[in-house]
Formats: C-alpha cells, structure tokens, sequence
C-alpha cells in the first residue's frame, strides 16, 4: 500500500533526502578546513618550485585563510547540528509507524480503546541525569536505564517511566528490564486487576510488583492498568542489543504467538533504525 502524503513514512524519505545533503556538506567543509591546513603549511617560493601557477594558489589561499576556516567551521557545525536534530525525529517518524501496525496487528480486533493495548520502545542509555529508579530512590546516574523513545498510538504519548537497568541484571528492574537482561521474551499475563492500588488490597499489589518485577511503591504510586506485558530485546544491526520492545494490554492474556511472529518480521527493520540512534 502507497504510503499517504504527510504519513510518517513519506515523511521520513524527505528527511533522508535532507540529512544526505547535511552531510555532504559536513563532508565538504571537513575537506576544505584540510586543504586550508595544507595550503598554510606551504610557502609560495616552495610552490613555485613545483609549478609556477601553485604560487598564485598558494598566496592567494594565504591572504584568505581564516575566510575559508571561518566558512567551514559555520556551515560544518551547523550540518552537524541540524543532523543531530534530525537523526532522532526521522527514527521516531519510522519506528512510530512500525509500532502502530504492530499494535494494529495484535489488538485490532480486540475492540475497545487503543489505549488499553500499547506498544512502547525503550532504549537502554548508560547515563540518565535525573537518576531515581520506579520506586524514587536516588541512583548513580551511570547505573544504566531504560528510557523510552517512541509509543503506538497518538493519545498515549506522554510517560515518564523508566526502568533501572545496571550491567547486573539481576537487578534489572520491569518486564523491560528483565528482557534486556533475557534471551528470550519476557512474557507476564493474568495479573491482578487493580483499581486505586493506593487504596486496594495489599496482596494484590504484592503479586503485582512481585511478577512485574517492580518495588511495590511503584505500583501503588502509579496503579498500573496493565493485565499483561511482554518485552522483547530490540539489537541493532551488528546484533549488538540496543533496548526493548514492550506490548502492554489490559486484557489479561495476549496472543503470544502473534506477537512473537510480528517481533520477527520488524525485528531486522528495527536493527537498521536503530543502528547509531
């Protein structure tokens, strides 16, 4: 199916006709800045001697030097700046359209709000300034996190939930958490259903933290809506692992077989996206 004008899609083959012309500039003023150091190191009379018309090239690139460094320091900074800009919206623009057909794909018959079923991809960063894990306790800010980048959906959008990821794993913390820490997928079904958890019963929210992986402060400071959760390792294209891939529903079970299949079908699209973000 042709991809709609305005989707993200389209819109990201007109990033990439952009950021490929950010970088040869980039590229040209890196090349320029060298030849300018060159030029500089030589001397006229030395240019001469290997070919007269050297020596015009040679004074004249002495006289403008710092106009051409000046030139290239501008427009090489800002290629590299804008392409900072641009690299993170144009994966966002391409995993969100992978994660809305995956989320279409599992729960499209489902009925009821998109909402209640998401699909979210957390990449794992070593370092994370405001460093509090899920139960808001102050952590060294190089223990390793999970933070997310990109939700299906457009009503979901806004989550500030993290997950605690050390190179010890065995702390990890989420379904998140423990799929990175995993080979295989992490899957959670048929959790208690919770409804104000500040309030409701005590075994409930221990089972719940318990099979979640999570402080059960977490659960009581957020109640979750989730009934079932299930997260993938997401590598990149040197099979290195970049982050995870997490199906959250409030129906208690998933069709994990579908979502395994689906997974594997974006899963080399995914390493390609990711590779370098």
């Amino acid at each position: 199916m042709a991809s709609p004008a305005g989707s993200p899609m389209r819109r990201l083959v007109h990033r990439g006709s952009v950021r490929l012309l950010l970088k040869w500039v980039r590229a040209a003023s890196a090349v320029v800045g060298t030849l300018v150091a060159a030029v500089l190191k030589a001397t006229p009379e030395g240019a001469a001697s290997l070919w007269g018309p050297l020596q015009s090239v040679v004074e004249f690139g002495h006289e403008t030097a710092w106009l051409w460094l000046a030139g290239a320091l501008v427009f090489g900074g800002a290629a590299s700046w804008s392409l900072g800009k641009l690299d993170h919206p144009a994966l966002l623009d391409a995993v969100d359209a992978i994660l809305d057909e995956f989320q279409e794909a599992l729960f499209g018959s489902a009925g009821g709000d998109y909402a209640h079923h998401r699909v979210t991809l957390f990449k794992r960063v070593p370092w994370k300034a405001v460093a509090k894990d899920n139960a808001g306790k102050l952590r060294w800010p190089g223990s390793g996190w999970l933070v997310p980048v990109a939700r299906s959906g457009h009503g979901t959008q806004s989550t500030d939930v993290r997950f605690l990821c050390p190179d010890d794993t065995d702390n990890a913390q989420g379904v998140a958490g423990r799929a990175w820490a995993s080979t295989k997928a992490v899957i959670v079904q048929d959790l208690p259903e919770l409804a104000g958890a500040e309030e409701g019963n005590d075994d409930d929210v221990k089972t719940y933290a318990d099979r979640t992986f999570v402080p059960e402060a977490w659960v009581r400071k957020r109640s979750p809506r989730a009934r079932s959760l299930m997260g993938f390792t997401v590598e990149d294209a040197r099979s290195n692992p970049w982050g995870v891939l997490v199906v959250d529903s409030r129906s208690p079970t998933l069709n994990t077989q579908l979502a395994h299949q689906r997974f594997n079908s974006y899963a080399p699209v995914l390493a390609r996206l990711v590779q370098g973000a």
